[in-house]
């Protein structure tokens, strides 16, 4: 499969992750909303973003579910990311 940026679905994408990390949709509407795309870079995200947090019980990230401040700042950066137009390239 050849690699692309699809814009509409990271667009939506950095929207959810944005949402998600602030603690205003839920894991499971997070892990739902994922766009159905051929964009390898949604399908990294999704696939790494599952470990900062509780996939057996729905939550926010808040209180005591609150990311700490190093894994915030990889959200960050990959909604930078998905905002870009940058191919994803795994190393």
């Amino acid at each position: 499969m050849r690699n692309f940026v699809d814009r509409p679905a990271r667009d939506t994408a950095a929207q959810l992750l944005r949402n998600f990390v602030s603690g205003k949709i839920s894991n499971d509407a997070f892990e739902n909303a994922q766009p159905t795309t051929h964009d390898l870079a949604i399908d990294a995200i999704w696939d790494t973003a599952w470990v900062f947090y509780d996939d057996f019980k729905e939550h926010r990230l808040i209180g005591k579910y609150r990311l700490p401040p190093d894994h915030r700042r990889a959200c960050v950066r990959w909604i930078l990311f998905l905002h870009s137009d940058i191919l994803y390239e795994w190393p």
